[in-house]
Parts: structure tokens; sequence; C-alpha cells
């Protein structure tokens, strides 16, 4: 085993890379000097070769054909979202009342709803506050018609209570 101190070592490296730098450099400098054609590439080149080499290259395309790629939004999606999912995405608009409490009772079933103006206002199922038509009661809630959409509501919570 050997043991070298950090001096010793980074001596050791540094000659490791002179003598590995130089065998680099005569490397390149033997490619740059020496012929890199052999005694057969000197001679005539097959049939095959000589009709690619007499081909010309293919033409340019005109840029037209590539204004769609200067066109597109690099940071927009690959793909656009199906309409069913923006649809769905979009939440349900929200009712002009607030729903206070309910009363369900046989032949007694209402609901106490509070307008925009702050009014309370007892409704029965089929009527309407506020443009707000009321489809059904439960315990804990209603279902209105709003805007086209049965929207479910929930007894607004009491404050401090």
């Amino acid at each position: 085993m050997v043991t070298l101190t950090i001096h010793q070592g980074r001596r050791w490296l540094a000659g490791l890379c002179a003598v590995l730098a130089a065998g680099l450099a005569a490397a390149a400098c033997g490619l740059t000097l020496s012929p890199l054609e052999t005694a057969d590439a000197r001679q005539a080149p097959p049939a095959a070769a000589e009709a690619t080499a007499d081909a010309a290259p293919p033409a340019a395309r005109p840029l037209a054909d590539y204004q769609v790629v200067w066109q597109r939004n690099l940071l927009a999606p690959l793909f656009d979202p199906a309409p069913e999912a923006a649809a769905r995405a979009a939440p349900p608009p929200k009712p002009p009342v607030t729903l206070l409490g309910t009363v369900v009772e046989p032949g007694h079933t209402y609901g106490m709803f509070r307008d925009k103006e702050g009014r309370t206002k007892f409704v029965r199922v089929g009527q309407s506050v506020d443009g707000v038509e009321v489809k059904a009661i439960t315990a804990d809630g209603a279902t209105v018609l709003f805007a086209g959409r049965e929207v479910p509501l929930k007894v607004e919570a009491k404050d401090g209570r």
C-alpha cells in the first residue's frame, strides 16, 4: 500500500494529465498530417456511386410550406380540450336567494328563503322567489330551478350559534 501526501497526489495527477494531453495532441497531429484516403479510394468509383454523385441535391421547399411552424404557439397544449369537458368544468350558476330553513310536515312543506334585498319569504314547491322556482324541499335543503339548471341549496348555517 502506497501512502501519498496531498501535495504528492496533486503532483502525480498533474503529471498524468500532462502525459494524457501530450498523447492526445500527438494523435490529433498524426490524423491531420496523414492522408485519410486509402489505396482503394483512389480507384474509379463503382457505377452505383457515380449515379448518386451526379444526382442533384433535393430542391429546398418554399418558405410558405413552413408557415404553420412559426405561426404555432409553442406554449399552447398539443390538443384542443373536448367541448364537453369545458362545459362540465363550469360551476352551476349561483341563485340570488339563500335557504334559511325548511318546514317539512305532512301537508305543510315550506322553505324559508332570503332574497337579494334581504327579505325573508316562505315558499312552497312550485312557487318562485326572485326568479328562482322551487322544485323540491327536504329537511336539510331544497332544489331550485335557476338559469335552466336544477341547483341544490343547503340550509345556511347560523352565525355564532
